[in-house]
């Protein structure tokens, strides 16, 4: 199977896989690669964020959508992602999703937390989890969009930039049935942009427009 990367240079990843991970083995997978141009039946994506300087529980969302014409049936994910920037503090990835119901609501195995216990903490992060009925599994309609797990993160006092890249060798789907072919998934990358907050910007916006009317005020006339 051809599996195109993205360009971004990658750090060191972990070369055994995490314990959480092993059970997509067994099962039928659907291994996601990365391909900004695919015409894609299934889209992984993480969905690119701002953060204000020195926040705190900032979040990052992850969606699998079906643009394909068929229904998929899931009943497992597997998320493997590396942070860029060191600055970022990784939190916690859990099942609380907001811009889409997370897939297995009210039938997670594994969360609310849904990091790898198995994996040491720091920039790479694996995450996962389970229909939690055996033999059972969560329909994706055509044109429906699920929530696979949210990243909780502080910010530095910093601007900065962070890329967040999926890992192929990793984040999986399992699926049902074989129906979506592998080239027909894709991986979409995502960005945290850490900049001054609204409030912060508004406030030295104001403090110049004051400072502006002063010297005009005490130029001679």
């Amino acid at each position: 199977m051809d599996v195109s990367f993205d360009a971004h240079p990658r750090k060191s990843l972990p070369t055994r896989r995490p314990g959480r991970v092993r059970w997509f083995l067994a099962g039928v997978v659907v291994w996601l690669t990365v391909s900004a141009n695919a015409h894609a039946g299934l889209i992984l994506m993480a969905r690119s964020v701002n953060a204000g300087l020195g926040t705190a529980n900032n979040r990052l969302e992850f969606t699998v959508q079906n643009t394909g014409s068929e229904a998929v049936s899931v009943n497992g994910f597997a998320l493997g992602f590396e942070v860029d920037r060191p600055e970022l503090i990784v939190e916690d990835v859990t099942n609380n999703n907001r811009l889409a119901r997370y897939i297995f609501r009210d039938h997670s195995l594994f969360g609310p937390s849904l990091i790898d216990p198995s994996v040491p903490p720091g920039q790479f992060v694996v995450a996962s989890d389970l229909y939690d009925i055996q033999g059972s599994s969560v329909s994706l309609a055509p044109g429906q969009t699920r929530g696979l797990g949210v990243l909780l993160f502080t910010a530095p006092n910093e601007l900065l930039v962070a890329n967040v890249l999926l890992d192929p060798a990793i984040t999986s789907l399992s699926l049902d049935s074989d129906l979506i072919p592998s080239n027909q998934v894709t991986l979409v990358n995502g960005q945290i942009t850490v900049t001054p907050e609204p409030g912060g910007m508004l406030l030295a916006a104001c403090g110049g427009l004051a400072l502006a009317g002063i010297a005009r005020r005490r130029r001679p006339r």
